[in-house]
């Protein structure tokens, strides 16, 4: 006699044949695992739009113009001065070196970023020289034009300086050397005409004096108390 035994066999559970329910508690999308250079798996969505990557970012040095918020085209300091000069031509063949300078006023500091136009060059002069900044020994304060007083002119490319990590300094944005010179030769010529159009200005004798664009600005400078200002347009 022989005795069959029969064991029932347990069907393994199909994962894809999952019951409607469970399917639906995770919304129809199934997480698969997407290439990633993290050390660790990095899950998105099957079906879904791919995530874009941020753009990266120019390297220190680079020549691409940096983007300052609120178009921002220029930055001048402002310092009082009792006198002050810059060479304008260094000492050759035995020739004494030439200084602009000027007697009581103040010596503005510029630099142009990229960007800017001839018309924030009009705008600065008229801000420059109409703007009170001096006080007067009977307490009120009055204009560089209303003082009267000079005014020195210098570029200086430095007000570029941005801090950077590891206590470095980069100096990215300003515009090209033939812009910067071509604006800065109108913002002198914007600032005469509106200390010519001044009959006090006439009277007393003061002027409008400039260092040249482009080369190292060697200035002696005295001033009676440390008045400086930052001006951005």
């Amino acid at each position: 006699m022989t005795l069959c035994i029969q064991r029932r066999v347990k069907k393994q559970r199909d994962p894809q044949a999952a019951s409607p329910a469970k399917r639906r508690s995770c919304g129809g999308l199934e997480p698969v695992v997407a290439p990633s250079t993290k050390p660790w798996p990095v899950f998105t969505i099957a079906g879904s739009a791919p995530v874009r990557l941020a753009e990266s970012l120019p390297e220190v040095g680079s020549t691409v113009p940096l983007v300052r918020p609120g178009g921002l085209q220029a930055r001048t300091v402002i310092q009082q001065c009792t006198a002050a000069r810059v060479k304008i031509r260094p000492a050759l063949d035995g020739a004494a070196a030439q200084w602009a300078e000027i007697q009581e006023g103040m010596v503005v500091y510029v630099c142009f970023l990229h960007g800017a136009t001839e018309d924030v060059a009009h705008q600065m002069a008229g801000s420059l020289m109409t703007t009170r900044l001096f006080r007067k020994d009977s307490g009120h304060s009055v204009s560089v034009l209303d003082l009267p007083g000079s005014v020195l002119l210098v570029p200086q490319d430095s007000l570029l300086g941005e801090p950077l990590p590891r206590r470095r300094v980069q100096y990215r944005g300003g515009c090209e050397l033939w812009r910067g010179a071509q604006l800065f030769s109108s913002l002198v010529a914007a600032c005469r005409d509106l200390m010519d159009g001044s009959a006090k200005c006439a009277k007393a004798g003061v002027a409008v004096e400039q260092g040249v664009y482009g080369q190292r600005q060697e200035m002696v400078l005295s001033a009676a108390e440390p008045m400086t200002l930052l001006l951005e347009f």
